[in-house]
């Protein structure tokens, strides 16, 4: 404030008695009643001077903050008191030429915000000036300080992602607090480490963190202090620390917001640091240590999110297919992305020679590891199968002197080696290995989840396996149910001496007339083993009828007619045999309907036996029999025609003669 004290409010009555002959030229009050918080709890002063500037009142709290008594100026020249303060001089001024001035000056290293009325005497004459003073230099202050907080806050907020808030709270404080030097210093609360993130000045160059040595572990050292005592360091002397390069001030804020302490906030300057700088630094420690918990908060939940979507990418890899190759690469390629490394690779195990061999990889330089074997202990992936733990290495660098000169690593310029056992029901499935070429500073949820992907390699791998496995025992089932088939076959055959030895031979006819019918490949399987077994249903036939050389009595047909219907009841009782009943139940029913042994008519009679009932008379008439001799094949093609819509269905006998292109002649 630039003026000379007037009377405290509680004394305005008895000011206006003394000059009740005055007039006010302003209805306004000295407090605003407006709602005007800048001057509530300000220290106030109150004054008055006549026309010639000479103070007849000054009172008020406001005097103590300026070094004066109350009444104290009284007697003496407004001109006089502040002559070295022009702007207090020319409202004055102003004020005796009846103007009414608000304005605020800034005095003694305060600011006050000054009110200046002009006084008139009944005859409309300036008697003199009255005035208030307002000490806001603390709300001035908390104005600034607000003012620096919501920028900053505005600042981080702009930042897209957490790595681009470091630059920008030091470039904003070097800004503020005209530092020459910073540095953010990051704690991790899981293991208790120190991270200096970024530095600044002589502290590191622009986007590096290589401080010095000395300052690095004085530094490192006191944030131990501050995060362990939760208060702020202050040093104004340090210029008496020669490897500070002549800095004379170093404060150190700590970053803590209620859940943990992110860190510490470091800043050194020629300059010291006043109380309310420190303040300032305090407030700022605070909203930065909520801003960067609030962004890595919002970037490990998105990080979750990306390794639920990567797992269950995997996971549907692994159900939807079931080649390896396909699931292990989408598996490596997640790991790379998710995990933000350099190189991975995925070794099997093959359990009968003992020996890891290289199956895939991503980002090796060189391709020395596509025909890599170890054994069980030998090399890094050796070591993490035989002992079937992790292995971490900090420093792979170091190793490779003690690394087999042909190792698939040299020369890759690995640093960090992380390996995890791929381990499914207790069996080892292979070893999953990670590495990079630079330090990894990895949080638990990191390593969390690199053991999350083992454990989807592993399952992979041991799927593949049992479906493997499965296939293997499913061909092998497969091919005990065909000798099986094919053994009662040449039992048949050894009783029925008409039939022997063309059963495969219109089994196999039959295939590929039902293909050429368009009969899919799931359901040849069991047109072909109807086909073999169309007669297994003779087994309950009498030899002597079976094997009879001439032709059978009306009684003896009746029995023969039966063989359809032993066949039912022995196949249906067999499950993998019923889809293959069509023909041994139906291939002697006439697309007339005058077939047996259910009387079925044209499309009633399954496709399967209309196509067998075809080859199967085509064959027997085409081969000679104790009764009679093969016919011709004109003889056959026109019987065969002939009985298309009689006997057979009128296509498939029209695709029989495309496909086989029967002789006429």
């Amino acid at each position: 404030m630039a003026m000379a004290p007037v009377a405290v409010v509680g004394e305005r009555d008895k000011f206006t008695k003394r000059f009740d002959h005055l007039s006010w030229v302003s209805d306004k009050p000295i407090l605003s009643e407006n709602g005007d918080l800048s001057m509530v709890g300000a220290p106030l002063v109150q004054w008055m001077v006549d026309r010639q500037g000479v103070f007849i009142l000054s009172e008020g709290e406001g005097l103590a903050t300026l070094g004066l008594a109350p009444g104290e100026v009284v007697g003496k020249s407004v001109f006089d008191v502040y002559a070295d303060v022009p702007p207090i001089l020319e409202n004055v001024r102003n004020a005796l030429r009846g103007q009414t001035i608000e304005s605020t000056v800034e005095f003694a290293n305060m600011v006050w915000e000054c009110r200046y009325y002009p006084i008139w005497n009944p005859g409309d004459e300036i008697f003199g000036v009255v005035g208030t003073a307002f000490n806001i230099t603390e709300q001035r202050k908390r104005l600034q300080m607000q003012e620096v907080l919501v920028n900053f806050a505005s600042a981080l907020r702009r930042a897209s992602t957490r790595a681009e808030m470091p630059s920008i709270i030091l470039d904003r404080l070097s800004t503020i607090l005209k530092a020459e030097n910073t540095a953010l210093i990051t704690h991790n609360p899981q293991n208790g480490t120190l991270t200096i993130e970024l530095s600044r000045g002589d502290w590191g160059v622009v986007d590096n963190t290589a401080l010095s040595a000395e300052v690095q572990t004085r530094l490192t050292r006191n944030s131990k202090k501050i995060i362990a005592e939760g208060l702020p360091f202050l040093d104004n002397e340090f210029s008496l620390a020669a490897d500070f390069d002549g800095i004379l001030s170093v404060a150190g804020v700590p970053l803590t917001t209620q859940e943990d302490d992110v860190g510490v906030l470091w800043i050194g300057r020629m300059s010291p640091f006043t109380d309310d700088e420190v303040l300032l630094l305090l407030a700022v420690g605070e909203m930065i240590a909520n801003a960067l918990r609030r962004a890595a908060q919002h970037e490990k939940t998105e990080r979750r999110l990306k390794h639920i979507s990567a797992l269950h990418a995997i996971d549907q890899a692994i159900t939807g297919s079931l080649d390896l190759r396909v699931t292990l690469s989408i598996l490596l390629d997640q790991v790379v992305k998710q995990l933000d490394i350099d190189a991975v690779d995925v070794f099997l195990h093959e359990p009968q020679l003992q020996r890891l061999k290289y199956y895939d990889g991503r980002g090796f330089m060189h391709a020395n590891n596509r025909d890599v074997s170890l054994r069980l202990g030998e090399g890094l992936a050796g070591c993490v199968a035989l002992s079937r733990q992790p292995i971490c290495i900090a420093g792979l660098s170091r190793m490779e002197s003690s690394i087999a000169e042909n190792s698939y690593i040299k020369g890759e310029n690995f640093v960090v080696y992380y390996g995890v056992p791929l381990i499914a029901k207790g069996k080892l499935k292979g070893v999953l290995e990670i590495f990079h070429r630079k330090p990894l500073n990895v949080e638990t949820e990191w390593v969390d989840f690199l053991k999350a992907l083992a454990t989807q390699a592993a399952i992979a791998i041991y799927i593949t396996e049992m479906f493997d496995d499965i296939q293997r025992s499913n061909v092998e089932l497969d091919m005990a149910y065909i000798a099986t088939l094919e053994g009662w076959v040449r039992a048949l055959d050894l009783r029925d001496r008409a039939a022997e030895g063309r059963t495969q031979n219109v089994t196999r006819k039959t295939v590929q007339l039902a293909r050429a019918m368009g009969v899919s490949e799931k359901d040849l399987v069991h047109v072909r083993r109807g086909a073999l077994l169309h007669d297994i249903g003779k087994i309950g036939v009498p030899d002597h009828i079976l094997n009879k050389s001439g032709p059978l009595t009306k009684k003896e047909w009746e029995l023969m007619r039966m063989h359809p219907l032993y066949a039912y009841d022995m196949l249906n009782q067999i499950e993998f045999l019923r889809p293959a009943l069509d023909i041994p139940y139906c291939h002697h029913e006439k697309w007339n309907g005058a077939g047996y042994p259910q009387g079925l008519k044209a499309e009633q009679i399954p496709l399967a036996a209309r196509i067998f009932s075809v080859i199967d008379v085509w064959d027997a008439l085409n081969s000679d029999r104790p009764y009679r001799k093969a016919w011709p094949p004109k003889a056959i093609h026109e019987y065969v025609v002939g009985q298309a819509g009689e006997c057979f269905d009128p296509k498939v006998v029209d695709t029989w003669l495309r496909v086989f292109d029967v002789e006429m002649n």
